[in-house]
């Protein structure tokens, strides 16, 4: 795939540069729209900023090797950027790994990190050479035994997070505790598998802080140790992800963030272990890496109804706003009026609104309670950090055409996608 390929798609690809900045490329198509009566959403992609994200933190954690959720955003010029810039992915499906193998020759490279994998994806794997994955259940070594007997197999170890709620937990569904883990990797020895590590996730919604991954490396290690008492050592740790994608109120700095996650591997990772370390962050990498831009389609105002005043836009929850409920607490927000310039939402008075979807059905309700100043119709709206998910959970439900993207690249950085 070429650079022509992505410019002959839906993508439009601007260059910036010292006098082409993100701000004169979102005003450029902001105009665009008004001149054309267009009222359909659409993202500003910075690559810019997936780029310096994924350089930061080669240059802070070097030692952990970068593995990108592919189920957060899987648009082939993310995945071409992110492989130039030496990432590996972590991949759920054969779908998936169909995409990333596109961009990357050695399927080494790929962690097929879905727990329960149906046979026709195992099968799928074994026939691209994507050995690693992970396992959490009895079931699902017979499966691998058969299906898949030469993966290299990580143990999905079920981590407590007191640090999110629990709708960010993970262990719910995925991993087991420790004594479990050590029956089932017993298992797998048993049948003749190459158990190679361990794999845990600490959440969603982490607070910028590195404590929680640092008590599930404690936990892992209690594994590798198990493993080297039984002959067996094992030569992988995988600190999945949960990485805090908007860094710009967090208690630490990232910097300061990868020093405290950097020191505890370590103190039980060493180098001189020789032990491969790597993670799986998604929203990490693309949360601020993306703007979605919405115009007010209509105002609701019935005071005597004591209803809020309420905000039609072009796109919503069956769109690109459905992630909107999960990381609504976090949510940034500038207005776009068509005269004036542009402001935060927070730079004038506001009074609880609400925001609703274009569809029919009364479940298209983006927010509620959420602080704005007046809006009027033809102004356009722009919610910031909506790089995870908003595009791989849209649909078109009553026909809302999905949101199309105007794509942000330096021209120092332009070589990546080539």
């Amino acid at each position: 795939m070429t650079l022509s390929d992505f410019t002959k798609s839906s993508l439009e690809i601007a260059v910036t540069d010292e006098k082409v900045t993100r701000n004169t490329i979102i005003r450029a198509a902001l105009t665009k729209k008004w001149m054309q009566f267009s009222d359909d959403a659409f993202f500003i992609l910075d690559l810019n900023r997936i780029i310096d994200i994924v350089r930061r933190w080669q240059r802070n954690l070097p030692r952990v090797g970068l593995h990108y959720a592919v189920k957060c955003d899987s648009s082939p010029l993310i995945l071409r950027a992110l492989a130039a810039l030496g990432c590996g992915f972590d991949v759920a499906t054969r779908s998936e790994i169909d995409r990333t193998l596109i961009h990357v020759v050695n399927p080494g490279r790929l962690v097929y990190s879905n727990t329960c994998k149906s046979v026709s994806n195992i099968l799928h794997a074994a026939q691209h050479n994507v050995r690693l994955t992970v396992f959490d259940s009895a079931d699902e070594l017979l499966k691998l035994k058969t299906y898949h007997p030469t993966a290299q197999l990580m143990v999905r170890l079920r981590y407590n997070n007191p640090h999110v709620d629990a709708k960010g937990q993970m262990h719910g569904r995925f991993g087991v505790y420790e004594a479990t883990a050590k029956s089932l990797i017993q298992k797998a020895w048993d049948l003749g598998l190459n158990v190679v590590g361990v794999a845990f996730h600490v959440g969603v919604g982490v607070n910028g802080e590195a404590t929680a991954h640092i008590g599930a490396i404690e936990k892992a290690k209690e594994l590798f140790e198990f493993a080297q008492n039984n002959v067996r050592p094992f030569s992988i740790l995988d600190i999945g992800g949960g990485f805090r994608g908007d860094w710009s109120n967090a208690r630490l700095t990232f910097e300061e963030f990868c020093h405290d996650l950097g020191s505890a591997l370590d103190t039980h990772f060493p180098p001189a272990s020789g032990v491969r370390l790597i993670a799986e962050p998604g929203q990490l990498i693309m949360t601020t890496a993306q703007s979605l831009f919405l115009p007010v389609i209509g105002v609701k105002t019935v005071k005597e109804e004591q209803r809020q005043p309420g905000y039609v836009l072009a796109d919503g929850v069956y769109g690109a706003c459905r992630p909107i409920d999960i990381f609504k607490p976090k949510l940034k927000m500038r207005v776009h009026p068509l005269d004036e310039p542009s402001f935060d939402v927070t730079e004038q008075p506001c009074q609880p609104s609400t925001l609703y979807g274009p569809t029919c059905s009364p479940e298209d309700i983006i927010a509620q309670d959420l602080a704005l100043p007046t809006l009027s119709t033809g102004t356009w709206l722009e919610i910031q950090n909506m790089g995870s998910y908003a595009k791989e959970l849209s649909s078109n439900f009553n026909g809302v055409p999905t949101a199309s993207t105007v794509v942000c690249i330096s021209e120092d950085d332009l070589h990546l996608l080539k």
